[in-house]
């Protein structure tokens, strides 16, 4: 699983990684979120209020074609996603049986009046 990725408006770096189990118990972890138990458990919460996001479906129909459901059912996993905050974000991704958290920074431009609103080119 690589988690490096650059967006053209932002640079990013790794300063933290947890890997979680199926259950929700801490794997490993590095960096800044060595230790430190609050972000797993706000990301597992995050998670269980959506609906578990892992385990979306998507269902594809085609009313032209006769297939049977196990060919119009295709199980579609959430891969990524992304919590944004500024200076900061959290890359969560999953497989089978863990549950993997990177914390990034980001470098992003910010307004000359101090407002804090980003500014995009």
């Amino acid at each position: 699983m690589h988690f490096c990725s650059q967006h053209q408006d932002s640079k990013q770096q790794h300063v933290g990684t947890v890997i979680l189990d199926a259950s929700g118990k801490v794997v490993s972890s590095s960096g800044e979120l060595a230790g430190d138990e609050s972000v797993p458990s706000v990301v597992q919460n995050l998670l269980l209020d959506c609906g578990d996001l892992r385990f979306l479906k998507a269902r594809r129909r085609d009313s032209d074609d006769s297939q049977n459901d196990e060919d119009t059912e295709e199980d579609e996993a959430l891969e990524r996603l992304t919590i944004s905050f500024p200076g900061y974000q959290y890359v969560v991704a999953f497989d089978a049986d863990h549950t993997y958290i990177v914390k990034q920074t980001v470098d992003t431009d910010v307004d000359n009046d101090g407002s804090g609103r980003l500014v995009r080119p």
